[in-house]
Formats: C-alpha cells, structure tokens, sequence
C-alpha cells in the first residue's frame, strides 16, 4: 500500500514539475477580430473570463466563476493544440460546492504532454441502486463531500500513439442518508466513504484540429488503472476505459460526431465510483449516475451546423446500458437519449462556446447551459 501511495505521490511531483520547468515564452493576447493567417502570433494566448451561470438536472441553477488561459510556445504554429489553465469555482441552487482546477501542458512540439486535475465537491446527490433494471421509484437522496487529484504525462511515439503513467488519488465522505435508504443500510461498498489510490496507463491518440469543437480529426484513449483501498480491508479494484471520437467534416462549418464510450471494472468497486450513464456529457436527459454497474457502455452521435454569426446548433442521440460483466450489457433493454441545442462562440479563434443542450429519454429530460461541446 505504501508503494503505491509512494507511486503516485512521485507521478504527480515529477507531473507538476514538467507543468512548471519549461523554458519561460512570450505572449501575444488573442483577438477574435485578428485572422490567424494573417497574424499567427495573435493566437498565440489568450485569457476568456466566463461568469458561470449555468443549469443541470444535477444542480439546477449554478453560478459562480470560470476563466480559461490558454497558450502556446514560441516556435508553435498558430493552430497547435495549446496548454492550458483553467480554474472554476461553482456554488448551486441545491447547496453544492463545484470547484476544479486544470493544469495543462504541451511542449515539445506537442509530443509531451503534462496534466495536473484536481476536484472538490460538496454534493448533495441521488441514488436509484446498482444495475440496468433500478426504477424511478428506488430513487434515494444522500450527499457526499469529494476530493479527487488525477495526474499524467504522455509522450509520444513512433506508432502514433501517446504513452505515460496515469494516478489517481480519490476520496468521499457520506455526509447525509435517506434514513430508510440503501446508502444508508450500508451493505454497499463505500456506504459511509471510501479512500483510493489509483496507478496505471494512458494511451492517447489525437489528431482533432481543435480541443474545444473539433471540425475533423479523432481522438482515442485507452487507461488502465489499479486502485488500492487506504481505509479498508477490501479488496482493489481494477479499471479500464475506452473512449473514440471520430470528427467527419461533411460540409463547410459542418461537422458529423461519432463517440463510442466503455468502461470496465472487476473487484470491490465503491458505489459512487461505478461505471454510470447520464448528465451533461454522456446520454444527456438521463440524471448523471442514474444507472450505475461495473459495465458501461454507450454509443453518441451528434450533428452540429451553423445557425447565424456566432451561433451555432446541434442535434444528438445516444444509446447505452450498464450490467455487471460485459456479457450482460445486451441482456436487458437499451437505454435511449435524443436531443439538441444551439451554441454561442464566446472565442472564434479558439472555438470555445456556452452549451445550450435539451435531451429527452423514455423516463425524464433534462436541460444543460455548459461550457464547450460535450465530448
């Protein structure tokens, strides 16, 4: 256990300092009204202050404050995929406390690639069980307090892919329990919280020509992650996640998205760390972790289209399901998700934009204002 406590403490210094040593670069501020043929050094950085009022079934209205800064080397071109660093903190109608932090960096002409992601959450939140077949009748309400820090480092190689180390460290405290609930009966694992650390590997290949609203391009990422209890005689678990995107350009300022998401998992695994469906990024109109197992999987396609200006529209559907081993998922019946919605460019250069989505299933809806495309 200490080795692993040891593993990742190490993977997320030697992170940080590859975030931090590189040799010290000169900025030019973007401008949206500045043409990146014309002036490339105009997009070199740029700082976008978002005052953060959004809404999720998850939160209802949420406000608080978000800022992108984004940057690139000296010798990059102007349309080189930029570090980044972006800070948010969130307070919600449902007494949440949302804050995160990213640290990204990019150098070496893109072949190195640094990041550093931390999480804090007070979470009140809702519970239908484990497995395919809960109802909308076995919903339970509880409340958690979460930190999380995920760090990696990927360089890239010769076959075209991206490797590096991966670790996760994770923790959540039960704060509140429906008193005749599941949570609180405690025969889940991680009823009361759970403490984990996770090491392992990421395989990434990205060959998108935006990271905030890609127009052609794909991406593929494979992690593999061991977790090991720290406050318990359980026993670990393991992980794996696959995540491909495919970006179609099929006509001018039109783009067709394809997602193919899975997850995995075998061993004790926490129930608020199970593989789940739902909310703003993954089959939108579905609750987040509204169906929760060892399994998920789930497929997305989305059309997105010019409108007028600076707006922009999209059309999505998805399926998916979750199951307790892979040669379960199509036992039960599939669940389904369709919507749309329009987006406001807030940066041109950069593509980055408020999200305004409606997704719709058999069982509820739900609506999202966010921040740049969901996947």
């Amino acid at each position: 256990m200490s080795k692993l406590i040891l593993a990742t403490f190490l993977t997320a210094i030697l992170t940080a300092m590859a975030i931090v040593a590189q040799p010290p670069m000169s900025f030019a501020a973007s401008s949206p009204a500045t043409s990146p043929a014309t002036n490339p050094a105009a997009v070199k950085s740029g700082f976008v202050p978002i005052p953060a009022l959004y809404y999720t079934p998850e939160t209802a209205v949420a406000a608080g404050g978000l800022f992108i800064y984004f940057f690139r080397n000296d010798d990059d071109p102007a349309d080189a995929k930029p570090s980044q660093v972006k800070p948010l903190v969130i307070l919600t109608e449902k007494k949440q406390l949302i804050t995160s932090l990213l640290l990204s960096r990019r150098w070496n002409g893109g072949k190195d690639h640094a990041s550093i992601f931390s999480r804090y959450r007070q979470y009140p939140d809702k519970f239908w069980g484990v497995g395919p077949r809960t109802t909308s009748a076995m919903e339970e309400d509880y409340a958690t307090n979460i930190v999380m820090v995920e760090a990696s480092w990927e360089r890239a190689t010769s076959f075209g892919w991206s490797v590096g180390p991966i670790a996760i460290q994770s923790a959540y405290k039960v704060t509140e329990t429906a008193a005749d609930g599941v949570v609180a009966s405690g025969v889940l694992t991680g009823s009361d919280g759970a403490r984990s650390g996770g090491l392992g590997m990421l395989l990434t290949r990205d060959s998108r020509d935006n990271l905030f609203a890609p127009m052609s391009g794909a991406f593929d990422s494979v992690r593999f992650i061991h977790y090991e209890y720290m406050n318990s005689s359980d026993r670990p678990f393991n992980e794996i996640q696959v995540d491909a995107r495919r970006y179609l350009d099929v006509a001018e300022a039109q783009v067709f998205v394809l997602r193919l998401f899975a997850q995995g998992q075998i061993g004790d695994v926490p129930f608020r760390e199970l593989a789940s469906l739902g909310g703003p990024d993954r089959m939108r109109g579905y609750y987040e972790g509204r169906y929760r197992d060892k399994v998920a999987v789930i497929g997305e396609a989305e059309y997105r289209f010019p409108v007028w200006g600076r707006f922009r529209g999209a059309g999505f559907g998805s399926v998916g399901n979750v199951a307790k081993d892979l040669g379960q998922i199509s036992k039960t019946p599939a669940k389904y998700s369709v919507g749309g919605g329009i987006r406001f460019v807030v940066d041109e250069n950069e593509r980055i934009a408020i999200r305004v989505d409606y997704g719709k299933t058999t069982e509820s809806d739900g609506f999202y204002v966010q921040l740049n495309e969901a996947f």
